[in-house]
């Protein structure tokens, strides 16, 4: 049985996907020891200490830059997301297609025994961080890193849902494989079942079809999310994401993205049939309303608006279109109203793939 969590023991509901069945829950709203990594070869990456936005290479031991990051002066910094709306077609299309590009063969190395949490490649983590960063670019946010501990605390509970063939914030302490540091992992991850690997549980996240909370979107898009754990085990997959020590820093960010957005990231795989939705850590959108017209001929058109709880990442208004689908080639204006406050922004959507 496929579960969706919106918090912690509330189940509502299933999400699908092309590439195989999937469901997800989102982190529980945010409450106010050190490990070794353990998908390095032995001997190759002992004793490697990298900085921020850097990993070690398993095959050479090198400190590399990893998604998202370029290197300055022997030093790795975030690459300039820049502003979403001023995007070409070709930019957009060019960091859809990388941010979908694959590299492991095999995202997960079983333990010695059932209960032992084994290991993601390095190769699978970053396959991972790259499909997190490309969403985060398309909305003008940037890239974030993985943290060894914290890989291990949800690679542990990436395991613990795979044994168990389910998923939830609040484990059993009778379910097989049980452990701390599994539970520890469950209370603070989006969680997911259903996937071949960790980078594919990222589109599940951002799809959010059929979560009125877009809690998943929520936590992956939150502007200042710096560092994720990240574990992977079967067709499990645990995204530790709460963590406020990123530099992103945005008025608002919507999905889909302002100005050119890939018409994937509504109707594609796990996304299809997605609410589209308007965040912002400074604007109050509790009450906020939304209105659209096709920018072609400026008709109206109908949008159902919700307003998710608070505490899944920055605040939120989401909608979904009535009677009218989107389509490729065609733009949309969007205006939200909120507080005292108008913003109006365009979508362009094309179909990269």
């Amino acid at each position: 049985m496929l579960l969706t969590c919106l918090v912690v023991a509330s189940c509502t509901g299933e999400l699908r996907g092309e590439t195989g069945d999937g469901g997800s829950t989102d982190a529980p709203p945010a409450p106010g020891a050190d490990a070794p990594p353990v998908d390095a070869p032995r001997g190759a990456c002992d004793g490697v200490s990298c900085g921020a936005g850097a990993a070690c290479e398993p095959t050479s031991g090198r400190c590399v830059c990893g998604p998202g990051f370029v290197d300055v002066g022997g030093s790795c910094s975030p690459a300039d997301p820049g502003d979403p709306a001023g995007r070409t077609r070709d930019a957009v299309c060019a960091l859809w297609t990388e941010g979908h590009r694959t590299t492991a063969s095999a995202p997960w190395t079983e333990g010695a025994t059932e209960c032992e949490p084994g290991s993601m490649s390095r190769q699978a983590l970053d396959d991972t961080l790259r499909r997190i960063t490309m969403f985060r670019a398309l909305v003008g946010l940037p890239p974030v890193t993985d943290d060894p501990a914290r890989n291990a605390i949800d690679q542990s509970c990436a395991n613990l849902m795979h044994r168990n063939g389910s998923i939830s914030h609040t484990p059993p302490t009778s379910w097989r494989c049980y452990s701390e540091a599994g539970a520890m992992g469950a209370a603070s991850a989006n969680l997911a079942i259903g996937t071949r690997d960790a980078a594919d549980a990222i589109d599940l996240f951002i799809g959010d079809a059929g979560v009125p909370s877009l809690g998943h979107r929520r936590w992956v898009l939150n502007d200042p999310l710096g560092v994720v754990g990240i574990g992977f085990a079967g067709n499990a997959t645990c995204l530790g994401v709460f963590d406020s020590s990123g530099a992103g820093e945005r008025a608002w960010t919507s999905w889909p993205n302002a100005g050119i957005a890939p018409i994937e990231g509504l109707d594609g795989g796990f996304s299809r049939g997605v609410l589209w939705s308007f965040h912002s850590r400074s604007i109050a959108l509790g009450a906020a309303t939304v209105t659209m017209q096709r920018v072609s001929d400026g008709s109206p058109l109908a949008v159902e608006v919700s307003h998710p709880g608070r505490g899944y990442g920055p605040d939120t208004v989401a909608w979904a279109p009535m009677g009218w689908t989107p389509t490729a080639g065609e733009r949309y204006r969007v205006t939200v109203n909120a507080s005292g406050t108008e913003i109006t922004y365009e979508v362009e959507l094309v179909r990269c793939g």
